[in-house]
């Protein structure tokens, strides 16, 4: 005979399961998830540095480094729009991926 089991009890169980192993807690070294998306368009990429337009005119330089490690960068070419995922750092955003935008900037959500 088979039971089935209501989705709010299985995740009931993951989670105990996970705060008894110590999965579900955040340890001291452990870096934050991305919080920010900020869309733009490329005017020029030099070493691991992106430098990127937003739709204000403002630029940005975006360290590409760590979405480089985690083969997540498409290709960069001059003018492309595209979304960045990461984290402002001292002196650059901290990307953990560019992905293609295949909008343009009057159609791009808000960054944040």
């Amino acid at each position: 005979m088979r039971r089935l089991v209501s989705s709010a009890a299985l995740a009931a169980l993951v989670f105990a399961a996970a705060a008894g192993t110590g999965i579900a807690q955040e340890g001291p070294d452990e870096v934050a998830p991305p919080a920010h998306d900020v869309y733009g368009t490329v005017l020029g990429v030099r070493g691991d540095t992106l430098r990127l337009q937003l739709r204000t005119g403002r630029t940005l330089d975006v360290d590409l480094r760590e979405a480089r490690a985690l083969q997540h960068v498409v290709l960069l070419t001059r003018g492309r729009p595209v979304h960045v995922r990461g984290n402002p750092g001292v002196r650059a955003f901290h990307a953990v991926a560019v992905l293609k935008s295949h909008i343009g900037p009057a159609s791009w959500p808000p960054d944040n």
